[in-house]
């Protein structure tokens, strides 16, 4: 199942596996996403965290993530319905006016038809020699890989791919990658980055995407079919019978 929310920040993520383990679930395997963006972030956006936040239970837990990932006064608009509700006001908006907000098919995956304009592409260009990167991001996913370590369950980074086009005018995308892969190396996971792959393997063009970042319904196919085959080739067909 899909536990991935919009903009989620390690802090999120950790919080979110912590919320599952303490309510029951007992995972073998927790697929991670390492976009490297996301390490730059010192605080979560308030609209996304939110509804994580108000999807949990009372619970120490939950008021740990209230201090770590919210910043005052922001937090104080936990308490107001307006304020949790605005995106979904929002995003009624853009159904009305015909945008794509894609459509929720099960398992906790949206899925989204449309295609990125060639406009898009070519204007969007990333340095990721800039990257500002957030060392505090990068020990909650550190604490994460540490709390799945510590109850026996595998652990694997993902790197989603972003458009071969916007990858090809990027610069300097090894200091992302080495970003990833060193924390991958720490603890002995293994790290798949899909820009590496398909910068090699050319698996998936522009029109897999719906915009400058996210894969649409085509290029999910795609992806799920190659990172399928890698899961069994790292561990084996049966994955649930996996052990350490």
């Amino acid at each position: 199942f899909n536990l991935g929310s919009s903009l989620q920040t390690p802090i999120l993520t950790y919080y979110m596996l912590q919320e599952a383990l303490r309510i029951g679930h007992k995972p073998k395997l927790i697929v991670i996403e390492t976009r490297a963006g996301l390490f730059g972030e010192r605080k979560d956006h308030y609209d996304y965290a939110a509804y994580v936040f108000r999807n949990m239970r009372f619970s120490r837990n939950k008021l740990s993530l209230l201090w770590n990932a919210f910043e005052f006064p922001s937090a104080l608009k936990l308490v107001s319905r307006f304020h949790n509700d605005r995106y979904l006001i929002h995003l009624c908006a853009k159904s009305l006016a015909g945008a794509d907000i894609g459509r929720y098919v099960g398992k906790g995956y949206v899925e989204y038809t449309s295609t990125v304009s060639q406009k898009t592409l070519m204007s969007t260009a990333l340095d990721f020699g800039e990257l500002n990167l957030n060392l505090r991001q990068v020990r909650y996913l550190e604490k994460t890989v540490e709390a799945a370590i510590e109850r026996n369950i595998h652990v694997i980074f993902v790197t989603t791919p972003m458009p071969p086009t916007i990858f090809k005018n990027s610069q300097r995308y090894e200091v992302a990658y080495n970003i990833i892969k060193e924390i991958a190396d720490k603890y002995g996971i293994d790290y798949i980055d899909y820009n590496m792959i398909n910068n090699d393997l050319r698996i998936i063009s522009d029109e897999n995407f719906k915009d400058s970042l996210h894969l649409n319904g085509s290029g999910v196919e795609i992806l799920n079919k190659h990172f399928a085959q890698s899961l069994a080739d790292i561990y084996g067909t049966n994955l649930w019978s996996m052990r350490r």
